[in-house]
């Protein structure tokens, strides 16, 4: 059953360690067959305060195991995770999918 990474991001400094970091993940997750369903900006807040100016990210993975192995790997963790040092705050969590009501 696929598994859902919901990212909530507030960039506060671009830096060529960003940048490597986006590649890097995105090249990641691209060799665990993990697919984007959103990654961008949100352009409307309907309420509160918190959301404006985040970058929001969702990324579909086939399984549990597909995103734990992305989020808690080594090479993540150690050589990707650390790039993004400084430039802002992230917020990650996996998001459960409920089962059908079919």
């Amino acid at each position: 059953m696929a598994a859902y990474l919901v990212a909530i991001c507030d960039i506060t400094d671009y830096t060529d360690g960003l940048w490597e970091y986006h590649h890097k993940s995105e090249a990641y997750i691209k060799e665990l067959n993990g697919k984007y369903l959103f990654r961008g900006k949100i352009d409307k807040v309907y309420e509160g305060d918190y959301l404006k100016d985040k970058l929001f990210i969702i990324v579909e993975f086939d399984s549990e195991e597909t995103l734990a192995k992305f989020r808690e790997s080594d090479y993540y963790c150690n050589e990707v995770m650390p790039l993004r040092e400084g430039t802002g705050t992230f917020e990650m969590a996996r998001v459960p999918v409920a089962p059908s009501s079919d």
